[in-house]
């Protein structure tokens, strides 16, 4: 009941942000989105996956069980809080002081991936090695909170559905406000709270890490 108190507020508000490209609440628009019926119940398993576990931020360890599950749902609401009133165009404080977009943490996370073993992945990722990725968001436009438009002159998924899908901007937003987080180690962030956070905002997703 709980699970779905919270996943039904934005469906009976729109004014509130939610990934609709995802209409799990209409049957007919989620049968053409997905026509496989096994592809549909494997999505639909992903967007309402309750975690046997989740890293409490608060007390700052991982609980587990009937407290973790009710830990995930409510303290993803929280997150879902905080973000929706910073998205857009909000800024965090990064460690130097400077106000930074969240979107930045979530390209600085692609430049540590890429100086660390997956360069190749990352230049088909953005168009650019991490290097050039680095000297963009850190040198060149290092005074801007949000990177964002220095980038998209290069080819690259990314860019493609940045230009593409309205509901991938929300996505860096999210996962660049969590690799912020003060609150949250990076293996914590990584293993509990993003997940937990993008399904709150309608992302299916999954995570192996159980």
């Amino acid at each position: 009941m709980l699970q779905w108190d919270l996943d039904s507020k934005p469906i009976f508000n729109k004014t509130m942000l939610y990934n609709r490209d995802m209409p799990w609440w209409n049957s007919t628009k989620l049968h053409i989105l997905y026509p496989n019926e096994n592809t549909r119940r494997q999505i639909l398993f992903f967007l309402f996956y309750l975690p046997p576990a989740t890293f409490d931020m608060e007390k700052q360890k991982v609980v587990a069980g009937i407290e973790g599950a009710k830990t995930s749902l409510l303290q993803a609401w929280k997150e879902y809080q905080k973000i929706s009133k910073l998205y857009p165009n909000g800024t965090v404080t990064a460690s130097t002081g400077v106000q930074k977009s969240p979107r930045f943490f979530y390209y600085d996370w692609l430049v540590d991936r890429g100086a660390h073993g997956l360069n190749n992945t990352i230049k088909e990722y953005v168009g650019i090695d991490w290097k050039k990725l680095l000297d963009i968001i850190a040198y060149k436009h290092g005074n801007e909170p949000d990177p964002t438009p220095y980038l998209l002159q290069y080819n690259g998924l990314d860019q493609y559905l940045t230009k593409n899908w309205k509901y991938w901007g929300l996505v860096k937003f999210i996962v660049g406000y969590e690799r912020w987080n003060p609150n949250v180690t990076e293996a914590m962030e990584i293993n509990y709270i993003t997940p937990d956070v993008l399904r709150r905002f309608g992302f299916p997703n999954w995570n192996n890490f159980h």
